[in-house]
């Protein structure tokens, strides 16, 4: 019962923060130029494929599994790509998996900008919804610094950095109600964010680690 009355507020305080986050946007934001992915499905399933190929050996020996569950509609609605568990534990895709501190969550995405600004952006609204950085239910988010472009059906990866998005969330919320940080709003699509810096999310120990690349994935 406690469980669901959490789940309800949750979903619940979501929504109402959404319709103020958007108001607030709407006459508070700095227009930038649209710069996106070609096609944002390829290279995010370039980067799942990569880590996922990479983390299964690492977990080899060590009585944990990776489950692959990027395709499944539950954990897509909470942003979650990849759920690490203890080997021979199944994953029935209902909410209290969400918050079962056995799992680890994992969400991975590329980012094709920061190679340029040093920035990563901290997705808010996109399309009249809330963005993934508020939706997901990750534990921890791999993001990938890769160069802009495929070829031969891979892109070019310098590093990858593994972000506590409890830590990102958290410090998104209080740059937002401290008014310290200008949203930036992607008119054309629709989407506003906040820009961090890598430097400034490492010092703030949001990057927990970070792993150097420098190949082709």
């Amino acid at each position: 019962l406690n469980f669901s009355i959490s789940l309800f507020i949750v979903i619940f305080a979501k929504r109402n923060i959404l319709n103020e986050t958007i108001k607030f946007m709407s006459v508070s934001q700095t227009i930038r130029k649209p710069n996106f992915y070609t096609d944002v499905k390829t290279y995010g399933k370039i980067g799942e494929r990569f880590f996922q190929d990479s983390i299964s050996s690492g977990l080899a020996g060590k009585g944990k599994v990776i489950h692959d569950v990027s395709d499944n509609p539950f954990w897509q609605q909470y942003d979650v790509d990849f759920v690490i568990s203890d080997e021979g534990v199944s994953l029935n895709s209902v909410d209290s998996e969400l918050f079962d501190e056995n799992l680890i969550r994992l969400e991975v995405k590329v980012d094709t900008v920061a190679p340029r600004t040093g920035n990563l952006a901290y997705e808010v609204i996109s399309h009249g919804k809330f963005g993934w950085c508020v939706n997901t239910m990750a534990d921890k988010v791999i993001m990938l610094i890769c160069n802009d472009g495929i070829i031969d059906g891979k892109i070019y990866a310098h590093e990858g950095h593994i972000i506590d998005m409890k830590k990102w969330k958290s410090f998104a919320s209080y740059s937002y109600n401290c008014s310290f940080r200008q949203p930036n709003c992607i008119y054309n699509e629709e989407i506003y964010d906040f820009l961090f810096k890598i430097e400034e999310l490492k010092q703030n120990k949001i990057i927990i680690s970070t792993f150097s690349i420098n190949s082709w994935i």
